[in-house]
């Protein structure tokens, strides 16, 4: 489902007030219905907020194109902008294990901060929607998801866990 968990949307926030005078250029990959925007675009709204979606008709469903400065139509594995803050905010989980390592990886060398949200639970999804994106491909665990953001380098880093939900914020 294009939506994001509740519980601990408040770390994110507090992260968020913390760097907002950074902030010049914040990407959303798999934006969904938005959620990130529309917590975190009046707490920087001086930076440029822009959606990576894979799925085109959630950009006309969710109206992204008013919730983002932009939207892309991409696979959030491809896109290589410069930016200040990359948001995966409950999408992490849809692509296989592998391709996560890669993603952070780029996303390390192309942003200053990452936030990081992803069930920690088993939490099996299938296709819905008509958006066969949806499926959830790897379930992870609080620990691998601290382990692999860790190993990206060194970063002030925090974390948030939740009963069902895992937050991260780094500092790069």
């Amino acid at each position: 489902m294009p939506t994001s968990a509740f519980a601990g949307r408040g770390f994110f926030t507090t992260h968020l007030e913390r760097v907002a005078e950074d902030l010049k250029t914040v990407i959303d990959f798999g934006p969904g219905e938005g959620t990130y925007s529309i917590l975190g675009r009046h707490i920087a709204p001086n930076a440029r907020w822009i959606g990576v979606e894979i799925f085109a008709p959630y950009i006309e469903r969710y109206d992204l194109d008013q919730k983002y400065d932009s939207v892309i139509l991409s696979d959030l594995r491809y896109p290589e902008i410069r930016h200040d803050l990359s948001i995966f905010g409950d999408v992490l989980e849809h692509l296989p294990g592998p391709d996560v390592q890669r993603v952070l990886n780029v996303q390390a060398e192309l942003s200053q901060y990452i936030y990081v949200s992803v069930p920690i639970i088993h939490a099996p999804q299938g296709p819905s929607h008509g958006n066969d994106h949806e499926a959830h491909l790897y379930d992870w665990e609080f620990d691998e998801m601290s382990d692999l953001l860790l190993g990206l380098g060194p970063a002030r880093w925090d974390a948030w866990r939740g009963h069902t939900v895992g937050r991260w914020w780094l500092d790069l």
